[in-house]
């Protein structure tokens, strides 16, 4: 072997040797950029399943359980937070220590970049705002109109029940209750008796309807607006459930990415 053969087997190995670890140096910030992408997008996901729920919250008073008897006068219902879509609503961060309460949203560039990377995640979240735009319209109009017609029953009621607590035995007409913070409660009881919601859900409070001797004209209320507004009702139930598939499906597609180890796809975040 010459000299020069020995020099120039030494400049190539020397570039060789240049070239990958450049090429290493590279896929190592390459694959640390996708995994920090994959990390906000994660990020993202928590606030994205806290939306789902809010805009239900939005539509349905039993979003917290049954056992949130109160019903307020729904004709305070704003479409226009069914409109803003997960994007848009707004989600309320309470306040820890000195640091005062916060809203945050979804971010909306990394909705956006979801498609790239999360394609059938993002179908998902694309139809349950569909939904929630149409479907979550007519049934909050739905709703609204039975909370008025409770409510108009329960002003000319003279069905004899008792003031809270019950224990207390203060006696009174159920219309007596208007304006006052009973006559949600009872709207409640009268909301559930109507829309016949599975008595095992209502923790403790069921019983002392039944104790107090209040359920079986409660029921009757109900029976009387139920009567009137069944198919009403029942496309209401109907609607609910629809988006309730939905939106346990986009949850459960959540929660399978977040545990997710690779990033799929590539966009401009992260280019090779």
């Amino acid at each position: 072997m010459t000299d020069w053969t020995i020099i120039i087997s030494t400049i190539v190995g020397a570039l060789i040797a240049g070239l990958v670890g450049l090429f290493s140096t590279y896929m190592s910030r390459y694959l640390d950029r996708k995994e920090r992408h994959l990390n906000e997008h994660k990020d993202n996901f928590a606030l994205i399943g806290r939306a789902i729920d809010d805009l239900c919250n939005e539509i349905w008073p039993l979003y917290y359980g049954a056992e949130q008897l109160k019903l307020g006068h729904l004709k305070h219902i704003s479409p226009e937070s069914l409109r803003l879509g997960i994007i848009g609503v707004p989600l309320f961060n309470p306040k820890h220590g000195d640091n005062p309460e916060e809203i945050v949203r979804v971010d909306k560039d990394l909705y956006k970049d979801m498609s790239k990377h999360f394609n059938i995640l993002t179908n998902k979240l694309e139809k349950y705002d569909g939904a929630m735009g149409k479907d979550g319209l007519e049934m909050s109009k739905l709703l609204v109109e039975l909370s008025e017609r409770i409510y108009s029953e329960m002003y000319v009621s003279e069905f004899p029940v008792l003031k809270w607590t019950f224990d207390k035995g203060g006696k009174a007409l159920l219309r007596d209750f208007k304006d006052q913070l009973e006559e949600q409660e009872y709207a409640g009881v009268i909301f559930l008796l109507v829309i016949r919601q599975e008595k095992s859900t209502w923790p403790q409070t069921f019983e002392l309807y039944e104790r107090y001797g209040l359920y079986k004209g409660l029921n009757e209320i109900a029976n009387k607006i139920r009567g009137e507004s069944e198919d009403k009702v029942n496309k209401m139930i109907k609607l609910l459930s629809g988006i309730d598939k939905l939106k346990e499906e986009c949850h459960d597609l959540l929660e399978k990415e977040k545990h997710s180890f690779k990033l799929k796809g590539r966009c401009e975040y992260v280019k090779f």
